[in-house]
């Protein structure tokens, strides 16, 4: 196949290689079933690695990308690798950066050339929810409501899939059908269970039953 280009130098990462900037001349198809890959292409990723986050990683309870600058000779191989863009998290930014290096990668085409050229692997990563209290997702309605003012501390433990493995009062009203009315509603509410690096475990929740009617 014949090529009529221009060549320009063009600067990726700090490294020139040659690009086309001009339309290439006609060619024919090619036979059917057969495809082939650009003539003209940046380099790209043929095989992805996962980031591995240790435990201080996942307990920075945050979001945000790292970039890594990847530098690839002509065969695909890896030469280097630069952190471009921080995490501000060294175990993130460490995680990042060995995915990069466990990632395998297509060299820059330049006119059917395998060239030397890099390639900007990033990682998107959420650790917003990775730590968090059990919760209240739903509070069930209680049945008796008592004249005047009363209030119960209901100690709940949660289990992981949020169902309630028990309760207990640990500050009474002082009126014990209010206590077992509050217990029975913190009981019957809807939870969310702790997690913690990410997984959901065992955890406590304080409900506050209070009832508050005069006249």
């Amino acid at each position: 196949m014949r090529h009529l280009a221009l060549l320009a130098s063009l600067t990726f990462f700090g490294t020139t290689a040659p690009v086309a900037i001009a339309q290439t001349a006609p060619s024919a198809s090619p036979s059917a079933g057969h495809r082939t890959r650009p003539c003209t292409s940046d380099a790209t990723v043929t095989q992805y690695a996962e980031p591995k986050y240790d435990d201080v990683a996942r307990s920075a309870n945050r979001k945000g990308s790292v970039v890594v600058k990847v530098s690839i000779d002509p065969s695909g191989h890896i030469v280097k690798t630069d952190l471009l863009e921080s995490s501000s998290n060294t175990h993130i930014d460490a995680a990042a950066m060995d995915a990069a290096r466990h990632t395998t990668y297509y060299p820059t085409l330049v006119d059917c050339r395998p060239m030397a050229g890099t390639y900007a692997f990033r990682v998107d990563y959420d650790f917003s929810g990775c730590y968090r209290d059990a919760t209240m997702v739903s509070a069930a309605r209680p049945n008796i409501y008592p004249q005047g003012s009363r209030a119960a501390l209901i100690l709940i433990t949660i289990n992981r899939d949020g169902s309630v493995k028990n309760a207990s009062v640990a500050e009474s009203s002082g009126d014990f059908e209010f206590d077992q009315e509050g217990l029975r509603v913190a009981r019957t509410s809807k939870y969310s269970p702790k997690y913690l690096n990410c997984v959901p475990v065992e955890g406590t929740y304080s409900f506050r039953a209070r009832f508050d009617r005069s006249g």
